[in-house]
């Protein structure tokens, strides 16, 4: 067995960041400054929140109804053997029945 090649390495190169001037997008665009974000404007266009995460709710719904479905199964269960407890054993005595 050869020992591996002395520039072998695990894991590739990280590739270096770009500059800004090279990069695909203007600098302008990278990031608005605060004041600029007009909140009302984009909670207006955010109405698709419902029709994007229909899947995780629905899901959520469905844990929901699941958690409720087996805490009631349990409970009517643990209550009806409840009801038809036995009457207690009479107390043991030492006395020999002759």
């Amino acid at each position: 067995c050869q020992p591996p090649h002395p520039r072998r390495r695990k894991f590739p190169p990280v590739p270096r960041p770009q500059p800004l001037e090279e990069s695909r997008v203007p600098p302008d665009t990278v990031m608005a400054s605060f004041e600029d974000v007009d909140l009302d404007a984009e909670a207006a266009t955010d109405t698709d929140w419902l029709e994007r995460n229909y899947r995780l709710l629905a899901l959520g719904a469905g844990v929901a109804v699941l958690v409720v479905a087996i805490a009631a199964t349990g409970w009517f269960v643990w209550s009806r053997l409840n009801e038809s407890t036995p009457p207690p054993l009479p107390e043991p005595t030492n006395e020999v029945s002759e």
